[in-house]
C-alpha cells in the first residue's frame, strides 16, 4: 500500500473546514508558516475564476 509510509500518518478531515483552513493545517502540520493573502475582496473572485478556467478541461468528456 503506498500511502502507509510515516509521510502518511497525519490526515486532515476536510469536511467542516474550508480552504483556507485546510490549507493552514497542512501548513502547519509541515512546519511553514503562510503568508497572508494580498488580494482585497475585489481582486480575489476575479484571480479564483480565472484559475478555475485555467484548470477546466474542456472537450474531454466520458470515453
Amino acid at each position: 500500500m503506498r500511502f502507509a509510509g510515516p509521510e502518511f500518518a497525519h490526515h486532515v478531515h476536510t469536511d467542516r473546514l474550508t480552504v483556507p483552513q485546510v490549507a493552514d493545517a497542512v501548513a502547519a502540520h509541515a512546519g511553514l508558516r503562510p503568508l497572508p493573502s494580498t488580494y482585497g475582496h475585489l481582486r480575489h473572485r476575479p484571480h479564483r475564476a480565472a484559475v478555475g478556467l485555467r484548470h477546466t478541461r474542456l472537450g474531454q468528456g466520458p470515453s
